[in-house]
């Protein structure tokens, strides 16, 4: 983030800001089940919520404070997506509208404030949007350029928007291939070959072997061939995850006794944090767990790079979506079921 010049942080503000550091870092836990992780989660954002009021109420000079009220807008607009409050939201907006149509602020915080609007945006858009929103998102993308034509992180932004054209692989691969041009960063390349790498699977057939992370035999992809499969990649630590797995068993329920198959992948690599939240859920579905995280020999032939994420084979085996969530996953599965 960038700061404001000209002024010395007191020891007050220092040991302030330094709690504010360590709470970024997050709860740092597992959580057995929705209701947890929403406890947890929201009891963790209560104190950073604390800790950054206290800091822009108090340190209105110091070099920092445009960088605490900006994570303060991220915190508020965590809240309001966790609990479901369009209050907390409209906090969020109306402290990054303030910085960005400040003539007297610096161009670089006025650029911190417009990718942290546009990313809150994006995260509220996150599994549930409709056109009009995800095409709302690429023009203040577009708009963000324009703004802050040197700013590398129009790159971030317009792979994070390519997510959200699942369902128009031409515009997705045009997004992607635009932010690979615009950006040097390995890390954020690295997420864009794993983009195209999920890109080219659409339609194509998948054969996997998935082996029951407590023992018993392994379940071959090829030979559900006939049923509509749909495979689930989460993990415990996850909130949202957890969220779809919720919604999942719902839609699982809604297909009793129909030819649909429910497999899952977990990221895990605490065996006790899954054993406990499989239990919580009385998840009775596979679920595979190589205990390797992100390093997993199959999440990352697949090019899985974010959670959750949930595919659905048609009765080819053949791979229909790149992330059905919720009732659009209902839709696929009932179109699958339907066609010859």
């Amino acid at each position: 983030m960038s700061t404001l010049e000209g002024a010395s942080p007191d020891p007050g503000s220092d040991r302030l800001w330094q709690t504010i550091l360590e709470q970024a870092a997050g709860p740092g836990t597992h959580f057995s089940s929705q209701e947890e992780a929403v406890r947890t989660i929201k009891a963790h954002l209560d104190k950073q919520e604390v800790s950054l009021r206290n800091f822009v109420r108090q340190y209105p000079s110091d070099p920092r404070f445009y960088s605490a009220s900006i994570r303060l807008s991220g915190v508020l607009a965590a809240k309001a997506r966790l609990l479901k409050q369009p209050a907390p939201r409209d906090e969020a907006q109306k402290i990054l509208f303030r910085i960005e149509e400040n003539e007297a602020i610096a161009l670089p915080i006025k650029a911190d404030a417009g990718f942290a609007r546009i990313s809150q945006a994006m995260d509220e858009a996150a599994g549930r949007f409709d056109d009009a929103t995800r095409d709302a998102l690429l023009s203040a993308v577009r708009g963000f350029d324009k703004a802050y034509p040197a700013d590398h992180r129009t790159a971030g932004l317009l792979t994070e928007v390519a997510t959200l054209y699942d369902s128009q692989p031409t515009q997705k691969q045009s997004l992607l291939d635009e932010a690979a041009t615009r950006t040097a960063d390995e890390i954020l390349r690295r997420r864009i070959d794993d983009d195209r790498k999920r890109l080219a699977r659409l339609g194509q057939s998948l054969d996997l072997e998935l082996t029951p992370w407590q023992g018993g035999k392994p379940v071959e992809l090829s030979a559900l061939r006939g049923r509509v499969v749909v495979l689930f990649f989460w993990a415990s630590w996850s909130l949202p995850a957890l969220r779809e797995l919720g919604e999942l068993r719902q839609v699982a329920a809604s297909f009793l006794g129909q030819p649909v198959d429910f497999l899952t992948i977990s990221l895990d690599t605490d065996r006790k944090s899954l054993d406990q939240t499989c239990r919580a859920a009385v998840l009775r579905w596979l679920v595979q767990c190589d205990g390797q995280g992100w390093k997993g020999e199959t999440v990352r032939s697949l090019g899985i790079n974010s959670l959750p994420t949930v595919w659905v084979l048609d009765r080819s085996g053949n791979l229909l979506t790149l992330n059905a969530r919720g009732q659009q996953a209902a839709e696929v599965i009932q179109k699958a079921l339907e066609s010859k």
